[in-house]
């Protein structure tokens, strides 16, 4: 029977003004993996535009994918729906 894991994710609304707090849960949870998905879920895009370029200063590889797409990371299917 394979073990389960359970995965940890960051979430929030805006990226560059909680920068600090991604740090902490990167340093916190000795993540070393330095690519990143970004979720779009609304139109204005102001915001997102600031975070991706706070993450690429940081050398952090970003993708990114609408909110209605099936993606798959590490083995696990995940269901983007608005």
């Amino acid at each position: 029977m394979k073990e389960k894991t359970h995965k940890k994710i960051f979430l929030t609304s805006y990226f560059a003004g909680t920068l600090k707090q991604f740090q902490l849960f990167i340093k916190d949870n000795a993540i070393t993996d330095k690519e990143i998905v970004y979720i779009h879920v609304e139109e204005y895009t102001d915001y997102i535009d600031e975070g991706k370029e706070a993450l690429k200063e940081r050398n952090f590889m970003l993708d990114s994918i609408s909110n209605s797409e099936t993606i798959i990371i590490n083995d696990t299917v995940y269901e983007i729906l608005k």
